[in-house]
C-alpha cells in the first residue's frame, strides 16, 4: 500500500472502524480478526461501489484485495501504516 492509497481510503477506513468496532488510524496498528474479515470485505465492497472518484476506488480496492488474501489464508489482517 502506498501513501496515496491510505490518503484515498479514509472513507473506507472510517466505515471499517464503525462497522467492526475498530480504531484504524495512522498512529497505531490494528488487527482485523479472522471472524470479522467477511464483514470487512462486505463493508469494503459497499464503500467502493458508492465511491465516485475512480482513483479513490482503486486505492480502496488495494485494501479490499488484502482482506480477500487474508480470508483465503484464514489469517487475521494486520493494518499497520
Amino acid at each position: 500500500v502506498q501513501y496515496r492509497d491510505i490518503d484515498n481510503s479514509w472513507n473506507l477506513l472510517f466505515a471499517l472502524n464503525e462497522g467492526l468496532s475498530l480504531l484504524i488510524d495512522i498512529c497505531e496498528d490494528e488487527t482485523i480478526e479472522v471472524n470479522k474479515l467477511p464483514q470487512a470485505l462486505k463493508i469494503a465492497e459497499e464503500v467502493i461501489k458508492k465511491e465516485e472518484n475512480a482513483e479513490k476506488a482503486a486505492s480502496m480496492s488495494v485494501i479490499a484485495s488484502a482482506i480477500k488474501t487474508a480470508i483465503s489464508y484464514n489469517s487475521p489482517l494486520l493494518i499497520w501504516w
